[in-house]
């Protein structure tokens, strides 16, 4: 019984949702900067900042 009810619900499954959804594929920044998508206006935010770099700093 247990088995034939996971075969019902995969073909139900199968029947509302055929395909794999493409939602992971990163398609939406095919060609384009994923900094720039995702914080639009950063490089303005961050122009005047300076960085420190952890590891290669001298006594």
């Amino acid at each position: 019984m247990h088995c034939m009810l996971s075969e019902m619900q995969y073909r139900l499954l199968r029947l509302v949702a055929p395909r794999l959804p493409s939602t992971m594929g990163g398609g939406a920044y095919a060609g384009k900067s994923k900094l720039r998508i995702l914080l639009p206006g950063i490089e303005t935010e961050i122009k005047e900042l300076s960085f420190v770099r952890f590891g290669d700093a001298e006594p």
